[in-house]
């Protein structure tokens, strides 16, 4: 194909839906609503696949990664909680620089592995189309693996920096 030859992945008038279900896949509601809503149908910039073609055009995809994130995935929703929680109580105990910027550290792990989790289990449903394959399971039991790997370290990470300061908070009243 071409360089200059953009490739698209995604068809608004929903035949690309209508192929996957004739040829017998089950297609996700999130993946059924994707194909099928005309409403996504933007820009073709916004729909191709391949390398982007300007710096603003690479900026809009990561920030609609972070929108699917935070819209389509519970476990992102969750941790953004945590992380704010966590920040809120590190501004109140009042936590030294290094400790902000270890805490910082932390929850982008986590983040940066819940976003990686995310990619691999959609790439993994592509492949396997939407069927199970014990390979697929393992590829995203281990991807989740990772963020727990992540979730366990950013704990620990918190545990030290705040166990600390809590103990001191109640057993003298200071910080």
């Amino acid at each position: 194909m071409p360089e200059n030859q953009v490739k698209y992945d995604f068809n608004p008038d929903g035949k690309q839906l209508a192929e996957a279900l004739d040829e017998g896949a089950a297609v996700s509601a999130d993946t059924a609503q994707d194909l099928a809503s005309p409403d996504t149908a933007k820009d073709s910039w916004q729909c191709k696949s391949g390398q982007a073609g300007s710096v603003l055009e690479s900026f809009y995809h990561a920030f609609n990664g972070l929108a699917v994130g935070f819209r389509r995935q519970r476990n992102v929703r969750i941790h953004t909680f945590l992380g704010l929680f966590v920040f809120a109580l590190a501004f109140c105990l009042k936590v030294d620089p290094w400790q902000w910027i270890a805490l910082c550290v932390a929850i982008g792990f986590v983040f940066f592995a819940e976003f990686v989790n995310t990619a691999i289990e959609h790439m993994v449903d592509i492949q396997a189309n939407y069927r199970y394959h014990l390979s697929a399971r393992y590829a995203k039991d281990t991807a989740a693996a990772a963020v727990l790997v992540a979730a366990i370290t950013a704990a620990i990470v918190g545990a030290i920096i705040f166990l600390p300061r809590l103990c001191s908070l109640v057993t003298m009243g200071t910080i």
